[in-house]
């Protein structure tokens, strides 16, 4: 593993109304942040999504910039390496449970409010390693990327598949994040258990 570069140093649960009117768009609440330990850089500008390993060290921490003028290309800055990292909300997740792989984590923030365990996975692709590892840990893994990448979430549920994971595909328009906790619970359901609908 690379050694990691520290997240700013002066962050802080005291957010600007920048983030809490986009957090709003998103049916989020500070609360939200709070209770999943994300926090704000005021020097920055940044809202800072941190993941801890087994003693409280942070190991993966992701950036998205809030500074006027930030390009939509660089949003992002992702500290460490999130191939060796499982990310989650709710962060203690439990074996046999339900897996939801979406881009971003606010979307997999929101896919925990619905009952589910959102995997952020910082981008559209997985490595064969991390998905081996990934696939052990659930029962079902459901794919639910942005709608450009539904080629991306068809391949990768045949690779979960191949591993013995029962795997599923939710294609939307818009981003899960976009979606009511209601309506996200709805898909992921629809998805895993046809029969119920």
């Amino acid at each position: 593993m690379e050694k990691l570069r520290s997240p700013p140093e002066d962050l802080n649960f005291e957010f600007g109304n920048k983030v809490i009117e986009w957090i709003k768009k998103y049916d989020l609440k500070v609360e939200d942040l709070i209770r999943n330990n994300i926090k704000w850089s005021p020097s920055r500008e940044q809202l800072i999504y941190l993941f801890y390993g087994r003693d409280e060290e942070v190991i993966l921490w992701q950036a998205r910039n809030f500074r006027e003028g930030t390009t939509h290309k660089s949003r992002f800055f992702t500290g460490g390496t999130p191939e060796d990292v499982i990310a989650a909300y709710p962060p203690k997740q439990t074996e046999g449970e339900i897996g939801v792989f979406v881009e971003d984590c606010i979307s997999a923030l929101k896919v925990g409010r619905a009952g589910f365990i959102g995997v952020p996975c910082f981008s559209a692709t997985i490595s064969p390693r991390k998905l081996a590892r990934i696939s052990k840990r659930f029962d079902h893994l459901v794919w639910w990327l942005d709608s450009d990448k539904y080629k991306e979430a068809i391949k990768q549920k045949q690779r979960t598949e191949l591993l013995g994971t029962k795997s599923y595909v939710i294609y939307t328009e818009l981003d899960p994040k976009d979606y009511s906790i209601n309506a996200i619970n709805r898909y992921v359901r629809r998805a895993v258990y046809p029969d119920e609908s």
